[in-house]
């Protein structure tokens, strides 16, 4: 309290406040840390650092981290012009039949097999209602309005800046990018995710997404996208002393890759070291996000040393490029094996799965970018899986 009763609270993410609105004053006193590191002086910032990793150490009992790293993310609708477009030849209009409830379409199929004018109009294309824009008006509105904020900022410790229709800008910690990606792209077509705990999601499928309503006491069915839309991601993960400047231009960049690059339906990833440089990664999200979530994960655990990243990286670059998928998921598995404690044997059918989905991923990729693409998804999942952030992303979990 002597350290921090000269700076003024400030606002914490909505997560953290839900979880520890109960513990007044010491909320108080979290609530003000973050004040006397941006009040810290240039000079006097490294040792207004080890204050508060004291005053962190005091409550914890241990030696905490200060994350210097976040992340900012970018989603966008693809396609939206086709889909809200009065084209029936589109590729985002349905079948008349299709918008039939499921006992009327049984009822005219069964007739339209003695009539062709019927099994015609049945297989035809819907066209264009006012009613199709209403409902498409009405997805996005719930959406932006109600999904993104339940994700970003109950599931997650992010802040949402900016959420209208198909498009998303939020901040976020960097051990929450991923996960906070990937429910974002499922959650605005309607896919299948799975539900948190703490969430008020309850279901998602089929294009809806059952909400949890306490305040009113009832459950509302929101409409989503569907499956046939898709959204492209792009993110930036940066130093905090970077300018902002710098680092949203990163983030439009990482935009424009996955919408370019990555041919939509994909996601771009920049990584922009303090020391300088930068790692890149696009790709559609069902090639490689789960698999790069997994190796985040495996880096993560403590039987793991760090040295299985860069050793397999120093590896890459004495093999060939056209290397025969055999030979790159067999000299991976040795590098992981060396660096790995292998207690329970399910740790090496967990290796043998990373690597045979990282052969999988490089034989898929042409050209010459085939092993940087796997260069480039070893150092992401090494950074991302660092102490500070796995821990942090344990903790999150668990509350302040």
């Amino acid at each position: 309290e002597e350290i921090i009763n000269n700076h003024k609270p400030v606002a914490l993410p909505r997560k953290i406040v839900l979880q520890n609105i109960a513990n007044r004053d010491d909320f108080d006193i979290a609530k003000r840390i973050p004040a006397l590191l941006d009040d810290a002086p240039e000079d006097e910032y490294d040792e207004v650092v080890k204050k508060v990793k004291g005053i962190l150490g005091s409550t914890q009992e241990k030696d905490y981290q200060l994350e210097a790293y976040y992340a900012l993310m970018l989603m966008d609708g693809d396609r939206m012009g086709k889909i809200l477009s009065s084209d029936s030849n589109s590729d985002y209009s349905i079948q008349y039949q299709e918008s039939f409830h499921e006992n009327i379409r049984n009822m005219v199929n069964e007739k339209a097999e003695l009539n062709d004018d019927l099994r015609e109009y049945a297989n035809s294309k819907r066209a264009m209602s006012p009613g199709r824009h209403i409902a498409i008006s009405a997805a996005l509105n719930d959406f932006s309005l109600h999904v993104v904020p339940e994700i970003v900022e109950r599931e997650f410790l992010g802040r949402v800046i900016y959420a209208g229709g198909d498009d998303v800008l939020a901040m976020l910690p960097v051990a929450d990018l991923l996960p906070a990606m990937i429910r974002l792209r499922k959650a605005y077509s309607g896919i299948e995710l799975k539900i948190e705990n703490d969430s008020r999601i309850m279901n998602c499928n089929k294009g809806f997404i059952r909400l949890r309503d306490k305040k009113n006491k009832e459950n509302q069915l929101l409409r989503m996208l569907g499956t046939k839309a898709t959204a492209s991601c792009g993110a930036v993960v940066a130093h905090h002393k970077t300018p902002l400047s710098v680092v949203l231009r990163e983030l439009r960049m990482a935009e424009n890759r996955a919408k370019t690059e990555g041919n939509r339906d994909a996601y771009s990833i920049t990584i922009a070291k303090r020391s300088g440089g930068a790692l890149l990664l696009t790709d559609k999200w069902e090639s490689s996000f789960e698999l790069l979530q997994n190796l985040c994960d495996f880096f993560s655990e403590s039987e793991v040393s760090r040295r299985v990243s860069y050793d397999s990286l120093a590896w890459l670059t004495d093999i060939p490029k056209n290397a025969p998928k055999r030979m790159i998921h067999n000299l991976l598995y040795d590098k992981f094996c060396v660096h790995t404690k292998l207690n329970d044997p399910s740790v090496i059918d967990e290796i043998n799965t990373l690597v045979e989905q990282l052969a999988e991923t490089v034989d898929h990729t042409k050209g010459e970018q085939r092993l940087n693409k796997l260069k480039n998804i070893l150092s992401i999942a090494e950074f991302l899986a660092r102490e500070v952030r796995s821990t942090v992303l344990a903790e999150s979990k668990e509350g302040l």
